[in-house]
């Protein structure tokens, strides 16, 4: 089912660079001492913060709800297994098809809480 949207809605996000650095630093040291490993962990959990904290913004710029990412960021042990191994085998490249896949995840389980 198609909804139209009104003229003038827009999303903003609200996240702060002071609650992403020091999780960003933290896990670049672990990604770096992993070989990128860790990114398989990380990845779904910094794609649910940054959807957590965006507002969406009707026409008169006022606050009308926001959006609420209720996907499990749990790396299954099958599925981290397969990632691991297709990560290794392509050098890293397969990370990027895999941060792909878990931005997918995480915008099907995305919905809007309207205010």
């Amino acid at each position: 089912m198609s909804v139209a949207v009104p003229p003038g809605f827009r999303f903003s996000n609200r996240l702060e660079l002071d609650v992403v650095w020091p999780r960003l630093f933290g896990w670049f040291a672990v990604t770096v001492c992993t070989l990128g490993l860790a990114w398989l962990l990380v990845a779904g959990q910094f794609y649910k913060l940054l959807i957590d904290s965006t507002v969406v913004i009707g026409p008169g710029g006022r606050r009308l709800g926001r959006l609420r990412c209720h996907a499990r960021m749990r790396a299954a042990p099958a599925r981290l297994a397969r990632w691991s191994v297709l990560s290794v085998v392509t050098l890293g490249a397969g990370l990027v098809f895999y941060s792909v896949a878990v931005a997918r995840e995480a915008l099907d389980a995305t919905v809007v809480e309207w205010d």
